[in-house]
């Protein structure tokens, strides 16, 4: 259990690093409809039509800078090792525990990496809201064998 628990943190820990580069680092070059095409493989065909029909967007493509390419790559890698260890829990488990640390802990990790190194601020309900969420992860990591079926 609790390696299942450590494990479920690395797609939690990843993605909210992709969300934090996003926000820091990509959103000011890219709209945010934009950087859905690096989501996932599968986003290849459709940014090859919207590519194919949207010459501004092929145009920024073109001219990204070289640190926003390197961010991009970044942000690429980890929602991918993020996703497939995230397949990988799901199909070891057949549960919805995995879902159930993994999304709120994003959510944590996000907030928690932007007030660490970007100096967001968190006021004090959203303290409160992490604890809860903390909480709650223990308490549903601990009572795992409920959620079989």
């Amino acid at each position: 259990m609790f390696q299942h628990l450590c494990l479920a943190l690395i797609p939690s820990i990843l993605w909210s690093v992709t969300v934090t580069l996003e926000k820091f680092y990509l959103l000011d070059y890219f709209t945010s409809y934009e950087l859905r095409f690096s989501d996932a493989l599968v986003m290849i065909i459709p940014l090859m039509i919207f590519l194919n029909y949207n010459t501004k967007y092929r145009k920024k493509i073109i001219n990204i800078p070289k640190k926003k390419i390197l961010f991009l790559l970044l942000r690429v890698l980890f929602a991918f090792i993020a996703g497939c260890v995230f397949l990988y829990l799901l199909k070891s488990n057949k549960t919805f525990f995995t879902v159930s640390i993994v999304q709120p802990m994003f959510i944590v990790f996000s907030i928690l990496f932007s007030y660490i190194f970007f100096n967001e601020t968190i006021n004090f309900k959203q303290f409160i809201g992490i604890a809860f969420v903390l909480i709650g992860i223990f308490m549903i990591s601990f009572n795992k064998t409920t959620l079989k079926k």
